[in-house]
């Protein structure tokens, strides 16, 4: 190696000492850089790398979490929606009942309605005294409007009923 060095020298020698200088300044250099850049730069590379690795399992982690979070959302809406729908059930049953009660309370009414006109019919054709008949039927009367209040009460309720259950 000596000798290389040696035959190097005398090689450069005739051109002067500035290019000696410049190739030695050049050796330098990259002894410098193979001493203290190289190995710098393989550990910026290294911590890029342990970076980009932490940022992926970060990205994994929060997709992981997304998806839990939006299979807990759907159970949860199914939950509602089974008790939505149990619960329009029974209120369509109400609902029903409610309907029919109703219905059975108007033709109630009706036929009171019709016997009251019949009693008064009745009492003309029989000569019979005005004020039996309007007592009579003053107190069949009473009992058609407490019938009428009765299905007007729960005509209120079916429509409450009705507009809870559309909310």
């Amino acid at each position: 190696m000596d000798q290389t060095g040696a035959a190097f020298v005398k090689a450069v020698e005739p051109y002067g000492l500035w290019p000696l200088l410049l190739v030695g300044a050049g050796i330098a250099l990259i002894g410098v850089l193979c001493v203290f850049v190289l190995p710098t730069w393989r550990k910026n590379l290294e911590a890029q790398q342990e970076l980009e690795s932490m940022k992926a399992k970060a990205q994994i982690e929060i997709e992981r979490e997304r998806e839990t979070r939006k299979a807990e959302e759907a159970k949860a809406r199914d939950e509602r929606d089974k008790e939505r729908a149990a619960l329009d059930a029974k209120t369509t049953v109400i609902l029903e009942g409610l309907k029919t009660t109703i219905d059975t309370l108007v033709s109630n009414q009706e036929k009171v309605d019709a016997e009251i006109r019949a009693s008064r019919q009745g009492s003309q054709k029989m000569g019979g005294t005005v004020e039996d008949t309007n007592a009579k039927t003053t107190e069949v009367l009473k009992e058609s409007h407490q019938i009428h209040a009765l299905v007007e009460n729960t005509n209120r309720l079916v429509n409450e009923m009705h507009n809870t259950w559309r909310s």
